[in-house]
């Protein structure tokens, strides 16, 4: 599976790569530019520049955090740490805190159903469709130490 979702990642990189040269190729021709060349490998270190700095600004935790739970993460958050994936029909993405039980609260609000308890976390859990076909939320709580574990998967 995991040679699929890389072979569809290098198709798609790509495809949208050699749609930009195809614009780039005919603007440089129409104004009659000599070594295109130059003007094309710039093009492509513009374009990977360009996805790393998108993917970078995007994985950040706090940009996690609000995106996935709603709110920015209060000055409360501590150690904060993430990781999110997502490709076709299929998607991951956890983060793990330390945070006060007033933030706790306001994270379950979503309609969170409290599931019997793991160890000394609370457990509370959810299952919708929004974005794919099945997607389910977990949080685990420790009170006593403002330990937070959210996790999210979807899957069509």
């Amino acid at each position: 599976m995991q040679a699929l979702n890389a072979l569809f990642l290098v198709a798609l990189f790509t495809t949208t790569f050699a749609i930009i040269a195809a614009i780039v190729m005919s603007v440089l021709y129409l104004f009659g530019v000599r070594r295109k060349q130059r003007w094309i490998f710039a093009t492509f270190v513009l374009y990977c520049s360009f996805l790393c700095v998108d993917f970078y600004l995007n994985t950040r935790p706090a940009v996690v955090f609000e995106r996935w739970l709603g709110f920015a993460p209060p000055a409360q958050v501590q150690d904060l740490k993430s990781s999110f994936w997502i490709l076709g029909d299929h998607g991951r993405m956890w983060l793990t805190c330390t945070t006060t039980q007033e933030t706790f609260n306001r994270i379950i609000k979503r309609g969170m159903k409290r599931k019997p308890d793991v160890g000394r976390s609370q457990h509370y859990h959810r299952k919708f469709s929004e974005h794919f076909g099945t997607e389910t939320e977990d949080a685990y709580f420790n009170a006593t130490t403002g330990r937070l574990r959210f996790s999210w998967e979807g899957v069509d």
